[in-house]
């Protein structure tokens, strides 16, 4: 994922994850800046600061557009966060508002994966059992067990029995 662009989306414990990550390489960079020069570089610092607190918020701010479009919203909604008492309750929207649990325009759900299987939906029906029986009849063996190793086989090869 390109933390750089708004592009995409991601989860709330993403979300928090990179928020911290970010909020504490800034406080250390803040700390480096005024370390490596003296106090009497005073412009110096000022200079180093202001450019290390640029870089961090474009780090949130598309942090916080990945999340907004998670749920669904557009990337200008994080210019709500410059109003001072707003941006608290964006803060609370993005940590606990849950993801849109289909696909938009920016992406299918970050918890959406090709290879999980829907645990209420697996067996929904008796046609859909004995059609997946059908299907597979040719991999069972007499006593009913699945001959795991030409399933593995037909599929390795991308053929059909």
């Amino acid at each position: 994922m390109n933390f750089l662009t708004g592009g995409g989306r991601i989860s709330r414990q993403r979300f928090l994850l990179v928020a911290m990550l970010v909020s504490a390489s800034s406080a250390l960079a803040w700390q480096w800046t005024t370390y490596v020069h003296p106090v009497t570089d005073a412009f110096i610092i000022e200079r180093d600061g202001y450019a290390v607190a640029v870089a961090f918020v474009w780090l949130q701010s598309m942090n916080a557009v990945r999340r907004l479009h998670d749920r669904g919203l557009s990337g200008y909604t994080v210019l709500v966060g410059l109003v001072p008492v707003l941006n608290v309750l964006l803060l609370l929207y993005l940590l606990f508002a849950p993801s849109t649990p289909t696909s938009n325009k920016w992406g299918p759900n970050p918890f959406s994966h090709p290879y999980r299987a829907n645990v209420k939906t697996a067996f929904n029906s008796e046609k859909d059992r004995t059609e997946r029986e059908a299907a597979n009849k040719h991999f069972l063996n007499e006593d009913g067990s699945y001959d795991f190793d030409g399933l593995l086989h037909n599929r390795q090869t991308g053929s059909e029995p």
